[in-house]
């Protein structure tokens, strides 16, 4: 006798990573001192058109998270993200850490919190969305690019 319980363990690493994700990215799209904060980060992090790159770190923050917490999409958006963290980890590393606004709030993960992140993404871009999510109910776990090909002969998925 198998149980499927198995499908159940990638929910509660599914519904963090999208609670925390549009945590971040919403107040960088919503709020002038986040949004600030973001763009004087991103300036000190040495990249150029901090001003309009901090729109796009903030939806992409709170996109992939509301994708998450639905469970559409989640091993692609996991990819993009794990890219986005890589860079955003690259970037800190070679500026000598994440420079903030004296008296502003720092919205963007720390150097700890982005690598809790990354092994967290790396899971779900593993392990799928498991059960209860859009994915399962409509069915679309398939991959018209072969991306994620190389995961399913590697790993088994």
């Amino acid at each position: 006798m198998t149980n499927n319980w198995h499908r159940f363990s990638p929910i509660p690493l599914r519904i963090a990573l999208g609670v925390y994700l549009m945590w971040v990215g919403g107040p960088i799209m919503l709020d002038d001192a986040s949004r600030d904060s973001t763009v004087y980060t991103l300036t000190q992090m040495g990249l150029p058109w901090a001003e309009l790159l901090v729109f796009v770190v903030g939806a992409v923050a709170f996109f992939s998270g509301l994708s998450f917490f639905l469970g559409a999409y989640t091993r692609r958006v996991a990819i993009v993200q794990i890219l986005s963290f890589e860079l955003y980890l690259l970037f800190g590393l070679v500026q000598n850490g994440y420079q903030v606004l004296p008296g502003e709030v720092f919205v963007l993960p720390t150097f700890s919190a982005s690598i809790l992140v990354l092994i967290s993404l790396v899971a779900l871009a593993v392990g799928g969305p498991g059960a209860w999510s859009y994915e399962v109910e409509q069915d679309t776990d398939y991959d018209p690019l072969g991306v994620l090909t190389p995961l399913r002969w590697g790993v088994g998925i």
